[in-house]
């Protein structure tokens, strides 16, 4: 199947040639980070303190 290079062009452009998103990440996200990283340490800790409690 012979591609044209036209289109060839057309479809491979946008990969290397994008604009960037400019996404803004509010208070929000870092509040959620923050819980987020409490409840792994939590469920860390929990986990190793149920761990010896079963020994």
């Amino acid at each position: 199947m012979k591609i044209n290079k036209k289109y060839l062009l057309l479809f491979l452009a946008p990969i290397f040639f994008h604009a960037p998103a400019y996404a803004y990440a509010g208070p929000g996200a870092a509040i959620g980070a923050i819980i987020v990283a409490v409840t792994v340490f939590l469920a860390f800790f929990a986990s190793i303190f149920w761990g010896l409690l079963i020994l």
